[in-house]
Order: structure tokens, then sequence, then C-alpha cells
């Protein structure tokens, strides 16, 4: 009876050894496919950026946290040429133009050329550029010039889009704005 249980013991260890090293591999795997995603997912959290505006005042990620606590934001990342940013326009105009919804756009190009397409697009919303490109593309997993529409409220992404923003898209977005 004794060794009965002495063995059933001993195989219930190794179980658990087993299961447990099935499960940290696993979790293993899962952190690695979030890292290797090319752009941001719903959940993930924006920790850095320093931003610099066409009219020079800066903005950081500790100020954006501050002041996007109890508000949406809306981040809209472009670049210049980039066909999919010219398609998104008309949305995120709109967007920008919800109550309670702060808007900022950043422009991955040089500052003069966020100032020139600023001015010629006549935009209700804030267009930033980064003050260190390299260090926000990395931050927000830019690895390609498409066009991203994030939707965060309190650090956490709620909604994520690389590309065209299709009819549905802004359906989905508004629905969230709208507490739904």
């Amino acid at each position: 009876m004794k060794k009965t249980m002495f063995i059933l013991c001993l195989i219930s260890i190794l179980v658990i050894f087993i299961l447990s090293y099935i499960i940290i591999k696993q979790n293993k795997s899962l952190l690695e496919l979030k890292n290797s995603i090319p752009h941001m997912v719903i959940g993930e959290t924006i920790d850095y950026f320093d931003l610099v505006c066409e009219n020079g005042i800066t903005i950081n990620a500790t100020v954006f946290n501050q002041k996007q606590k109890y508000k949406y934001s809306v981040i809209f990342i472009l670049s210049r040429p980039c066909a999919p940013c010219n398609k998104n326009l008309p949305f995120w105009k709109k967007i920008s133009s919800i109550k309670n919804v702060d808007a900022y756009g950043i422009m991955i190009n040089s500052k003069s050329e966020m100032i020139n397409f600023s001015k010629s697009m006549k935009l209700n919303f804030n267009l930033f550029c980064p003050i260190n490109t390299k260090r926000f593309r990395k931050a927000f997993k830019i690895k390609n010039k498409l066009s991203h529409t994030l939707l965060i409220k309190s650090r956490s992404v709620l909604f994520a889009k690389v590309g065209e923003l299709s009819a549905n898209d802004y359906f989905k977005m508004t629905k969230i704005l709208k507490g739904g």
C-alpha cells in the first residue's frame, strides 16, 4: 500500500512538472508571436513617445497619458507619400470631430514635410512628428509606411488598424466611442 502511494505521488509530481513545462513553453511562444506582429494590437499599452507639433510645442507619453485618463484618444500615424493615408483622411477628420475625443496626427517624415502637409490639407486635428523617429517606430511597432489608426483610453489600445480604413472600421470605432 505504501509503495503504491509513493509511486502515485511520483507520477503526480512528474505530471505536474511536465504540464508546467508545457505551459511555460506556450506562454513564451505566445509572447514571441505577439512581439512578431508588425503593429500594435488591442490591449497593448503606449509607454513611450516624444513628439513636436508644427508650432514647436512638445508632448510626451507622460503628458499624453495624464490628459487621456478620462477621454478617448485617436492616433493617426501617417507618412508621405502614402495612398492609404490619403484615403483615410476623411475618416480621420470625422473621428476627430467627435466630442470627448482627442485626436493626434503623427507624421513620421521630417518636421518641414509635416508643416507643408498640415497647411495643404486643412486638418481638424493637431499634427506632430516624432523627435526620435527610430525610437518612435520601435515603440509603436511601425515596420512600414502604411497608415496606422489607433483608438486608446487609459494607455490601452482599444482599436488598431494598419492600412486603409473601411466604413465598417469607422463603425467599430464610433461604437467603442459611444460606449458600446
